[in-house]
């Protein structure tokens, strides 16, 4: 979870101020760092993530303490990227991903995707929920 990065002017009336994602693998990445005088390489923490859409048709407003936000994987139709790389000190809090169970599975991701959960473990599970609730 972690604050949006959306200009409030340019979209709808109504605007979601967190953006979610699943994290799949936390990396290490050894990098040249030039922001000081003594440039030398550094250790750079990243995760991995692949990132959620907003998943209802509803109103995108202040959070509605009645309802729980709905979030599914991002396509490969839409114009966000499926994956991405963030640093950790972007990320607000963890939260809890609960599956919408009545939406059903989605076979929507491509099958080599490592968004799947536990894809080693479960090798005839090719489905993932479609929606989850956030639970923060």
């Amino acid at each position: 979870m972690m604050h949006a990065r959306e200009d409030p002017s340019s979209q709808p009336k109504y605007s979601h101020p967190y953006w979610y994602a699943r994290v799949i693998k936390i990396f290490h990445v050894l990098a040249w760092d030039n922001s000081t005088l003594d440039s030398t390489y550094r250790m750079f923490p990243v995760l991995w993530i692949c990132w959620f859409g907003q998943g209802e048709e509803r109103p995108r407003g202040a959070i509605n303490p009645r309802h729980l936000d709905r979030v599914g994987f991002v396509s490969e139709t839409d114009e966000t990227d499926m994956y991405g790389f963030i640093d950790p000190e972007d990320v607000i809090r963890a939260c809890h991903l609960i599956p919408a169970f009545k939406d059903g599975y989605t076979t929507d991701l491509p099958l080599e995707s490592l968004a799947h959960r536990n894809r080693t473990e479960l090798p005839d599970d090719n489905d993932d929920y479609a929606y989850f609730y956030v639970n923060w």
